[in-house]
């Protein structure tokens, strides 16, 4: 089975591929292990659970967040939570478990088509 490390590689590639002129995606480091001191200071600084892993900037001021996922995956509470911040304060939030469901729903949801191309790409092949 494909990690999700793997999978949001990809779809980084994927957005500065096919996407460069129109969008900006950068990760949310928020994952991983820490020390008792090193996990204090980042709380100290502004981590937060649940952040999406990554954010993406678009043209016109379009900001959206996206959370990676295994085909198995599912969202943690504070995953969850963060969610429904975000879409509260009216900002797309995409999960995501490939570069292909990526495109399909940033074209279908975040551009607006209602149909949505052919050229979807998958880069797992």
């Amino acid at each position: 089975m494909i990690k999700e490390s793997q999978i949001q590689t990809d779809i980084v590639k994927g957005i500065r591929l096919f996407y460069a002129n129109e969008l900006f995606a950068f990760a949310v480091p928020n994952g991983g292990k820490r020390n008792v001191r090193e996990a204090v200071a980042m709380k100290r600084t502004g981590t937060i659970s649940g952040v999406s892993d990554l954010v993406v900037l678009g043209k016109n001021k379009k900001v959206f967040f996206v959370e990676v996922k295994t085909d198995k995956g599912r969202m943690s509470d504070t995953q969850i939570e963060f969610k429904m911040l975000v879409e509260s304060k009216g900002f797309d939030y995409l999960l995501v478990r490939s570069f292909a469901d990526f495109q399909k729903q940033y074209e279908a949801i975040v551009c607006g088509k209602n149909n949505v191309s052919n050229n979807i790409i998958d880069l797992t092949k």
